[in-house]
């Protein structure tokens, strides 16, 4: 290329056609945010463009599935790059999976990134820009033997407002997950202070804006009881030494399917093979350890 310095920006995957998925339940303020987000987000790349006036930008690949955002997505595209045009902005598209040239409707013509500025001597500068309107966040609390119900309540409004600030005008969906030990744990794997800590999270934080909806909040399966309950000739410790049997036999099949009823054999089997993913299947075991613990130790299990 002759016109040195130059300056681009690259993106890709934006997949028009693919709202967030994988929340069991959408609050309601939160819908329209879901549905938008894909196009919201792919506005978020071409303002920078615009913004930054760089000289072209290349979209390399799974743009949108025509086919599935319908007339919305190329009518998108084809503003977005008209709006690039009178800029002089030019527009590098390599079809994906999804978005090859031939897919493109006969009717319209064709046309988080990254910035990348080339200098005379050919070095290369890269700033990543995020451009999600919806970010997804995994957080791990740890506990112990002494946490209490309020100081587990602190130490997640902290994290929350860390979050929130580490993210300014970003709407936050946030998955927790509770590791360590001590009856705070078991209380959250019964279900009941779980709930109650989600609900609260929710109402203080949930609503914006920016939003950050707790969508769920998990324990962690330990790792390791105390070996003296595997020994126990109680319902307790012939629990435990089955589930051992099973972790120290892999090829073993769990036999789910027998605990379900004909209509959903079929969900029986896809889970079968999910299960047979060594760590699934060890994570399974521990989940299923820890549970039955909880039911066959009382309120406070003791070693």
């Amino acid at each position: 290329m002759s016109n040195w310095p130059f300056r681009f920006v690259h993106a890709a995957d934006l997949h028009l056609e693919m709202p967030p998925f994988g929340v069991s339940e959408v609050p309601e303020h939160l819908a329209e945010l879901f549905l938008e987000s894909p196009y919201r987000a792919a506005q978020r790349v071409f303002e920078t463009a615009m913004a930054e006036q760089v000289d072209f930008l290349v979209l390399s690949g799974d743009v949108l599935d025509c086919h599935h955002t319908g007339p919305r997505g190329p009518l998108f595209l084809v503003e977005q790059f008209r709006r690039l045009a009178e800029r002089n902005i030019a527009v590098y598209w390599a079809g994906g999976r999804v978005d090859p040239p031939e897919a493109w409707p006969p009717s319209i013509r064709p046309h988080g990134c990254t910035l990348l500025s080339v200098d005379r001597q050919r070095n290369i500068q890269a700033t990543p820009i995020a451009t999600d309107v919806v970010r997804w966040l995994s957080e791990r609390i740890v506990v112990d033997t002494q946490t209490r119900r309020d100081e587990l309540e602190t130490l997640l409004r902290e994290r929350m407002r860390g979050l929130i600030d580490a993210s300014p005008g970003i709407d936050l969906l946030v998955s927790w997950t509770i590791g360590g030990a001590g009856p705070i744990v078991a209380q959250l794997r019964r279900g009941i202070l779980a709930g109650e800590l989600l609900g609260q999270l929710r109402k203080d934080y949930g609503f914006g804006p920016p939003a950050a909806w707790s969508v769920s909040i998990s324990v962690e399966p330990s790792a390791v009881l105390p070996p003296a309950w595997y020994e126990q000739e109680t319902i307790r410790g012939d629990f435990l030494r089955h589930v051992a049997r099973y972790q120290g036999s892999p090829s073993e099949s769990l036999g789910l399917a027998a605990f379900l009823p004909a209509h959903q054999a079929a969900g029986a089997m896809a889970a079968a093979a999910a299960i047979a993913d060594p760590a699934t299947r060890l994570g399974v075991l521990r989940e299923a350890a820890m549970l039955g613990v909880d039911l066959l130790s009382g309120e406070e299990p003791k070693s």
